[in-house]
């Protein structure tokens, strides 16, 4: 957990630096929420618990539209999904993403794909295993608040002497930052 906790801390300074640039609107999220297991390829692993808490910290560059609002942008999520359960595990996200903003008459909801690397850990099993994960979203954006509904496929080729694949629902809410270009 100490790990998780330094990542974090180091990847918010991080982003928090580059924030301060003008160069290009910027965006930063914090937002909470859940994940489920949808479905599973692998006996080894049923007794993993179904559902878990998600926290997430994304930060984006805008690279298109700059002059608006919305656009397309790449972020750089970093996530941890927490699953309570009698063998506690959790999985670290992190990667790259990109988000296309539509403009509905008033409505503002996007697209986005997300290509994450994983580092699972259960704890009392010897080790961890880095995976990866695919991730297609729908959501909508208001001046401050952010919904995200999405699919993941996650893929976990070593864990033990097995491979666990996994599809996942994720839902998650939160706070939205967003820091326009000045003229």
């Amino acid at each position: 957990m100490k790990k998780v906790l330094t990542t974090f801390s180091a990847w918010i300074m991080f982003n928090a630096t580059v924030f301060a640039q003008e160069r290009v609107p910027k965006e930063m999220q914090f937002a909470i929420g859940g994940t489920y297991l949808l479905k599973q390829k692998n006996s080894r692993f049923t007794g993993l618990y179904p559902a878990g808490a998600r926290f997430v910290f994304n930060y984006g560059w805008q690279v298109s539209h700059l002059d608006r609002p919305y656009g397309s942008w790449i972020f750089t999520p970093l996530e941890v999904s927490y699953f309570p359960q009698d063998d506690k595990w959790w999985i670290l996200h992190y990667g790259w993403a990109i988000r296309h903003d539509i403009k509905i008459k008033n409505s503002l909801v996007f697209l986005s794909y997300y290509l994450l690397l994983n580092n699972m850990h259960v704890i009392g099993f010897d080790g961890g295993d880095m995976g990866h994960e695919t991730r297609f979203t729908i959501g909508f954006i208001s001046s401050s608040f952010i919904i995200e509904l999405g699919w993941a496929t996650v893929r976990f080729p070593t864990i033990g002497n097995f491979a666990l694949r996994q599809q996942r629902l994720i839902l998650q809410m939160g706070y939205r930052i967003y820091k326009p270009l000045k003229h």
